[in-house]
């Protein structure tokens, strides 16, 4: 299970990837499926679409949708052999841009991940990341209440533990804040 804050209330995503909001006064809610832990900056749910199996290959689409299902953003294609493996909504910062997280890969052991950050479905700040070398930590990578994005490592010096570094992602149009 994953939970994250909404409001005064609670999203709880379970092991089928079913998001309930619990609020405040105790009440539970089912958010659209497919929904992500994070709500935007509306308070509405974004929506990342499964892959599709298309029999001898699994196309993962890359985008993501409001709640009431219109289109919020569409990652960058990547170049061929690479394929976008999944994209994650982080939420959004106090710019108001929305953040995401995008993993291409061509094969197993190659993967990249580039945080975005997206305003009016443009593309602002982008930024390579590495993945994750902690062992047991599934969501290494959230976006901080002031901004900034937390992303978990390996201690560098071996030690039992980790290594929390804390990252800026800056716009990279201008007048883009």
């Amino acid at each position: 299970m994953m939970i994250a804050r909404k409001g005064d209330g609670w999203c709880v995503k379970d092991a089928d990837e079913r998001v309930l909001h619990v609020a405040a006064d105790r009440s539970i809610s089912h958010l659209p499926k497919f929904s992500e832990l994070e709500s935007d900056k509306y308070g509405k749910a974004v929506i990342v679409p499964p892959p599709a199996d298309h029999g001898d290959k699994i196309v993962y689409p890359g985008n993501a949708l409001r709640e009431d299902g219109t289109p919020m953003w569409i990652a960058p294609a990547s170049s061929a052999p690479r394929e976008i493996m999944s994209l994650e909504y982080l939420g959004y910062d106090a710019a108001q841009r929305d953040m995401f997280m995008v993993t291409t890969a061509s094969g197993e052991l190659d993967a990249e991940t580039t945080l975005y950050a997206v305003q009016h479905s443009q593309i602002v700040a982008s930024r390579k990341i590495p993945g994750s070398d902690a062992e047991g930590v599934m969501r290494y990578c959230r976006l901080s209440p002031d901004g900034s994005i937390l992303l978990i490592q390996a201690d560098p010096n071996g030690q039992e533990g980790i290594y929390l570094k804390r990252l800026k992602l800056e716009s990279t149009q201008p007048g883009a804040g």
